[in-house]
């Protein structure tokens, strides 16, 4: 698959820990610019993809015989500030998560405790997706919105939150007005309970939310070619998953959906902290969905796109 093209090959100051003192990384510095992985994709003469050192690909990229690409996150930003971000990070744990809950459904936490411990773990943007129906999405989306002005309208956090809603188990005909009525009351992004393999979700509720034009559908379980085929056509997101159970059909998902040509995205369904991402379970679930490593790049390029359209930056 093809990598991630930086805007310009900008490899910078990763001066940590025992790296401060390797004579190339002060060599490599630019200002303002974020913190490079130490692990790097490639995209050599013959097109081909493959994962080099850092170092090795400092000696390449002065030698101008490939271009040089982000590997794990991302970046065609110069700086975060571009997404409204304020601090520098290494870009392997700058996370960004599209699928998360709170107590107001049925996770375990506070939205501002999942907030801090996000920004505890290295994310620099998530959207709360709590779980709705006819019955709430009016008092919950009211609630994330106040949640996500609280903590975006402070420069001094360092993340950014997408106020959200989880279309759960209602009625196929009704998602098209549900994913209407969510975004008039102000949620940023709407995302389908799929048909994952472990619930009863009715049936034609993949079609129905594609044709309704959500942003996302969350642990799509057996999705059909067909349905892949709408979700490409209409830009909606397939997810793979990191949570037990939905992620049996990982596999699956993954394997149509780069044989169509779908836009994947990888988030945690987090519902208590021990579900919250790392990198290496990023990393980890991904490669077990079958993807090759390059994938872990663009996957996260995938979903701060996503995630830029939705902060209205695109």
């Amino acid at each position: 698959m093809p990598a991630i093209r930086l805007r310009q090959p900008i490899f910078i100051d990763i001066r940590q820990g025992r790296d401060a003192k390797h004579p190339w990384s002060a060599a490599t510095r630019r200002p303002g610019a974020i913190v490079s992985s130490v692990r790097t994709c490639v995209k050599d003469e013959a097109g081909l993809n493959r994962s080099i050192s850092f170092r090795a690909a400092l000696s390449v990229m002065n030698s101008r015989k490939i271009r040089v690409f982000d590997y794990f996150v991302v970046s065609w930003y110069n700086h975060p500030k571009e997404l409204g971000l304020n601090r520098i990070m290494p870009s392997q744990q700058l996370l960004v998560d599209l699928h998360m809950h709170s107590f107001l459904s049925d996770g375990d936490l506070l939205p501002s405790e999942l907030a801090q411990r996000c920004i505890a773990s290295g994310y620099g943007i998530m959207a709360i997706t709590d779980h709705v129906g006819p019955s709430n999405i009016d008092e919950l989306v009211e609630a994330m919105c106040k949640v996500a002005e609280e903590f975006n309208s402070r420069d001094a956090l360092p993340i950014k939150i997408i106020p959200g809603v989880e279309l759960t188990h209602v009625i196929p005909e009704t998602i098209a007005e549900l994913t209407d009525r969510a975004r008039s009351l102000g949620a940023r992004i709407v995302v389908m309970h799929g048909e994952t393999a472990v619930e009863p979700v009715p049936e034609g509720t993949n079609r129905a939310a594609i044709e309704a034009g959500v942003d996302m559908i969350a642990h799509p379980g057996l999705i059909t070619r067909q349905e892949v085929e709408l979700a490409r056509e209409h830009g909606v997101a397939l997810e793979i998953t990191t949570r037990r159970g939905h992620s049996l059909t990982n596999g699956h998902v993954a394997r149509l959906a780069r044989e169509i040509g779908a836009t994947l995205v990888l988030n945690s369904d987090t519902h208590s902290p021990g579900n919250i991402l790392t990198p290496v379970l990023r990393e980890r679930t991904i490669l077990g969905a079958g993807l090759g490593a390059e994938s872990v790049g663009e996957l996260a390029a995938n979903s701060l796109r996503l995630a830029e359209k939705l902060l209205g930056k695109a």
